[in-house]
């Protein structure tokens, strides 16, 4: 066989490997849900693991909204598609998470849109962003003057560096209240690695490191 042949094919097998059990960053905007639910997800609640395939609510409590018009007097205007989130329920603030893999060594920049509910106090809303490892970072949202039409969404980021093969994502929300809902809102979360620094898996290293020895012998046995 050609050697540029053989390296197309441990090429190919490479990226099979790198791929084969891939658990990709998902539901970034919420569009994928539970039929039924548009209230409060509660993380002591059995449907609150199911409901956002992807996510999880691992403390307190959030609200699951509809964009305007979806649901009848109810939501408001979405950063992107029909459901986003506020991340304080009924009963005060909550957080979610979502595993997915990883290359270590490897830069990520997740960047997401952010607003807050505009209905009650306090008008500066809070949420904090943590990746396992990594330093959590704090930001803030001011939803003086917005309304559930003009929501005022922008978009936030945040960097971390994978030390495994994979992590979990965090976004908390920091925000109290009176009653302890009204908090700040999450749609769009999107995740993008780096090339810079990118190394391949060990068992990729593995594979490739098989595949040259094979190389080599079959050299041999040719000369």
């Amino acid at each position: 066989m050609p050697i540029g042949k053989f390296l197309i094919i441990a090429a190919f097998t490479l990226t099979l490997v790198g791929t084969a059990h891939a658990v990709p960053f998902q539901n970034g905007s919420f569009e994928n849900r539970s039929p039924q639910e548009t209230g409060t997800l509660d993380a002591g609640d059995a449907t609150a693991a199911t409901s956002m395939p992807g996510w999880r609510v691992f403390t307190g409590d959030i609200d699951y909204m509809p964009n305007l018009g979806v649901v009848p007097f109810f939501g408001w205007s979405s950063a992107h598609g029909d459901w986003s989130l506020d991340l304080n329920g009924r009963f005060g603030p909550g957080g979610i998470e979502q595993t997915f893999d990883t290359i270590p060594g490897t830069t990520y920049t997740v960047t997401f849109s952010m607003a807050g509910n505009p209905e009650l106090l306090p008008a500066v809303k809070t949420l904090q962003v943590v990746a396992d490892g990594s330093t959590p970072n704090a930001y803030a949202f001011d939803s003086t003057g917005k309304d559930i039409v003009n929501m005022g969404w922008i978009d936030q980021s945040y960097s971390f560096a994978a030390s495994s093969t994979s992590t979990t994502l965090r976004f908390i929300s920091l925000t109290t209240s009176i009653n302890g809902s009204f908090g700040p809102a999450l749609d769009s979360v999107r995740v993008a690695a780096s090339p810079v620094g990118a190394v391949p898996e060990p068992a990729s290293l593995l594979l490739l490191g098989s595949g040259l020895a094979g190389l080599a012998a079959w050299r041999r046995r040719r000369g």
